[in-house]
């Protein structure tokens, strides 16, 4: 037997190799075909733009949270959002619509806006929207978003009025990813700055968040006198403003404040509460959430005694004022803090109101004269530059 196999073998051998050839180079194709489960698909990536704020001088570095870092591709996403009215249940109130670039990112001379129905009235005054990236995260009276601070971070901020039934009233946010999703557009704007085609409610807050972060002011007439681009203020009463506001106040023996035209510099003790750069409370010091005289109540009807402090940045272009636009303009702010408040006495006034700082039969006092250059000194912090920058316009038009 074994002759013969050997015989065949030799007589064979031509067809032998070639059967030999093929089931190696099969077996070789075999493996190659097979996936290794030691090497992974490769995953694909996407690159984007760093945004870097325009930080005024004088400013501090912005607080930006390491979650969302700032890029042109995420603020571009945030811009369009901010503007579209898809994001309200009937497709007719956008962000934009409450929060006007002409007035500073607020709402302009209306007390209490009107949500998408064009018939509910919200319950807070709209707040401007400026310089957002150095506001504290957190709880009050530590930090937090919207008047009463309900929102912890600026994202967070960003979604709730999507869903109040006041504001745009969408029955869920899922409704935004939805509309989003099903256009041509949104998803590959949404590729572009987050990696992924795929809307999701945390990326659209976050693309919210990161175009309100770029909307800075800070190239006021002020900001040119203190960065020494002028060499001094336009005229008297905006410098005797000036004075007025950083400067503690002198008191005569009765416990009443001497004027300005008799002691210089004696002042009204309003940067405590309003301090620059931002005009609003130093953090190294005090707490962004006070009490001056004024209290609320929330959506459970429970009483608020803390509301934010806001800038006194723009205000020729935010009015009316207070969270609840109670003061129509600023001579009744002013009086507010000279006289009206102590007659409220609450229990939450906060230890730097005027009153209960200097004792409770202290008084301000205040002159015609002096608030006219109170009020001469506010509008020399209106930035006009963030009225018209086109970074923060409505992309939609061209």
């Amino acid at each position: 037997m074994r002759r013969l196999y050997s015989s065949f073998l030799h007589k064979n051998m031509p067809f032998t190799k070639i059967m030999v050839m093929f089931f190696l180079a099969l077996f070789s194709f075999i493996l190659a075909c097979k996936k290794s489960p030691s090497v992974e698909a490769p995953v694909s990536t996407y690159t984007t733009t760093p945004y870097s704020i325009k930080v005024p001088k004088g400013f501090p570095q912005p607080n930006i949270p390491a979650d969302n870092p700032m890029t042109v591709e995420g603020v571009t996403l945030g811009r369009f959002l901010f503007y579209d009215s898809i994001l309200s249940y009937n497709y007719k109130q956008s962000c934009a619509s409450c929060h006007r670039q002409q007035f500073a990112f607020s709402n302009g001379n209306v007390q209490f806006s009107k949500g998408a129905d064009g018939i509910s009235i919200g319950d807070r005054n709209a707040p401007a929207l400026f310089n957002k990236a150095w506001d504290l995260e957190g709880t009050p009276p530590y930090g937090g978003f919207f008047w009463d601070g309900r929102a912890k971070s600026l994202e967070d901020q960003a979604l709730m009025p999507l869903v109040n039934p006041k504001e745009m009233a969408l029955s869920d946010v899922s409704v935004a990813v939805t509309r989003l999703q099903s256009t041509n557009m949104y998803p590959d704007l949404f590729k572009k700055a987050f990696g992924s085609s795929t809307v999701t409610k945390e990326n659209i807050g976050k693309a919210i968040a990161q175009f309100m972060r770029i909307i800075v002011s800070g190239n006021s007439l002020y900001d040119s006198v203190k960065n020494h681009i002028l060499p001094d203020f336009v005229n008297s009463d905006q410098k005797n403003g000036y004075n007025l506001f950083i400067h503690d106040p002198i008191f005569k023996a009765d416990s009443v404040r001497y004027p300005n035209t008799i002691e210089p510099y004696s002042g009204l003790d309003c940067f405590h509460c309003h301090a620059p750069p931002f005009f609003t409370p130093d953090p190294a010091s005090l707490k962004p959430f006070m009490n001056n005289g004024l209290t609320g109540i929330n959506s459970s009807g429970d009483s608020i005694t803390l509301f934010k402090v806001p800038s006194v940045r723009n205000v020729l272009l935010t009015a009316p004022f207070m969270h609840d636009g109670e003061f129509a303009n600023l001579d009744s702010v002013i009086a507010h803090y000279d006289h009206g408040y102590s007659a409220i006495h609450s229990p939450y006034l906060s230890d730097f109101m005027f009153y209960k700082r200097f004792g409770k039969n202290s008084k301000m006092k205040l002159t015609p004269n002096e608030i006219k250059q109170v009020k001469a000194f506010l509008a020399s912090l209106t930035d006009y530059t963030l009225i018209t920058n086109p970074e923060y316009k409505n992309p939609f038009l061209k």
